[in-house]
């Protein structure tokens, strides 16, 4: 066990480390840090993304560090450590009405891997983790001409072409303490990334030929930006116990409370370091562009990136047979300070505005004790999410919906006698970014698999 899960380490950091090979194309990730990359749990996903007043000692929730209070001992046997770790596929269609056109584009790539062990025999927890928090990848061609001074009918044909690549990438250690029905945590985290940015233009060149594929003079200009810096977030839950009985006949004990959850990050800064270089050239040659005159190079420039702050709460109903949670619904809130609070080197994002989110959801097992297969054993849930994003254009601030699928379902370790366990978590959105309203509209499916796998660790032995 201890060297699958070995192997199963080094496949997910290697992932991360070449996951700029992604082929998603999006123009929405060409303006901050890129887009946003909701690195949770399956089992959240499949929810609506609800994240603030869920806790589970097997799928972690990263998304409230005041969860971690649920990892606990076994007895004797000693401390269940988790591993958790997911992947994503997505399918992205892009609308331009003008021009009129699609684009369609795919990626598979990692997404989180945790770890989570307990500190204590209850209600202590620590979590180590590596998530993606966004991305930056798209390829634009844009065709225009000019006007020549002095001849009225003539024009000069010029095509640009944008490319950008990068993204934020987060390692963080939480932890997470609970005080009888009240949970406190808090995540400390290094966020760390790149963003290479190059304008293209080509003078002279076919309208119908891209500047990388023919002989033409033109200009390239590249900006690349190094950012890191330490970011924390607070979390806490409550659970309210509502009922407790149990059954005269078949004594099966079933009960239900309510959770309220909430997070809080505030407005921090990372540190930048960014080079910006700007060259004409010439290029029989497409592939050896020969730089003709160094217009810019500025070195190394150091600056600051200024994340902003946001927040969230939740309340969840769970009802609960033997311990286990038969089903439950649920109602959460995000707001996020993009338009307000994100700045580079003290500038407002002028397409960012301050963004905000409802999710819901309901989950549930057909048979949670008595169920003869793994799948009517398993927890089925459903959810949506709809607000507006932090994307605005002429005037107009994008809007974001979806709704989510889920399932998890428990897969026994050979160890019958032991309560280890370990699960398969997926789930499914289907959704759009932007409307009628918008020049370019999203809509994206995008299925999510994660592995929760456990294994004792300190165990104490007795001879």
């Amino acid at each position: 066990m201890l060297r699958i899960n070995k192997c199963l380490l080094l496949l997910v950091l290697v992932c991360f480390i070449h996951k700029a090979q992604s082929q998603i194309n999006s123009p929405f990730s060409r303006y901050g840090l890129g887009d946003d990359y909701a690195s949770q749990n399956s089992r959240y996903l499949g929810i609506g993304g609800m994240s603030a007043a869920f806790s589970d000692q097997q799928a972690l929730n990263t998304g409230n560090p005041a969860s971690y209070g649920d990892l606990h001992t076994l007895g004797p046997a000693g401390g269940l450590a988790t591993f958790d770790l997911g992947f994503d596929i997505s399918s992205h269609n892009l609308k331009s009405l003008d021009p009129a056109g699609t684009y369609k584009s795919n990626y598979f790539r990692p997404s989180y891997f945790t770890l989570g062990m307990p500190l204590a025999k209850k209600g202590f927890g620590l979590i180590f983790g590596l998530r993606s928090l966004t991305d930056i990848n798209y390829n634009i061609k844009e065709q225009n001409s000019l006007p020549i001074h002095g001849y009225p009918d003539s024009v000069r044909n010029y095509n640009s072409v944008y490319n950008g690549s990068g993204g934020l990438n987060q390692v963080f250690m939480g932890l997470g303490k609970k005080f009888g029905h009240l949970s406190l945590g808090v995540n400390l985290g290094y966020d760390f990334g790149k963003r290479e940015i190059r304008t293209q233009t080509a003078f002279d060149s076919s309208r119908t030929v891209d500047p990388a594929d023919a002989a033409t003079q033109g200009s390239i200009k590249d900006v690349r930006m190094a950012v890191g810096g330490f970011v924390w977030e607070g979390g806490l839950q409550y659970e309210l116990p509502l009922s407790y009985k149990t059954d005269p006949v078949t004594k099966i004990k079933t009960s239900s409370s309510l959770t309220l959850g909430a997070t809080l990050s505030l407005s921090q800064d990372l540190t930048s370091k960014t080079n910006t270089t700007f060259f004409t050239y010439y290029a029989s040659d497409p592939d050896n562009p020969i730089g003709q005159d160094t217009v810019v190079n500025s070195g190394e420039v150091r600056g600051k990136v200024t994340l902003p702050r946001s927040y969230k709460v939740g309340l969840m109903y769970n009802n609960y047979m033997e311990n286990i949670d038969r089903w439950g619904v649920g109602v959460e809130y995000n707001s996020t300070s993009w338009g307000s609070d994100y700045k580079e080197n003290g500038v407002n994002e002028a397409a960012y505005a301050n963004s905000d989110m409802i999710r819901a959801g309901v989950y549930f097992r057909p048979s949670p004790l008595r169920g003869k297969s793994m799948f009517s054993r398993a927890r089925y849930s459903a959810g949506f999410y709809t607000g507006k994003d932090k994307l605005v254009f002429d005037g107009k601030q994008y809007k974001i919906q979806a709704v989510t699928l889920g399932m998890d379902f428990m897969i026994r370790n050979f160890v019958r006698t032991s309560r280890q366990y370990s699960l398969i978590n997926a789930a499914v959105q289907f959704g759009r970014r932007g409307s009628d309203e918008n020049n370019v509209s999203e809509s994206f499916i995008k299925f999510s698999m994660g592995f929760s796998l456990s294994d004792f660790w300190f165990t104490k032995r007795r001879y």
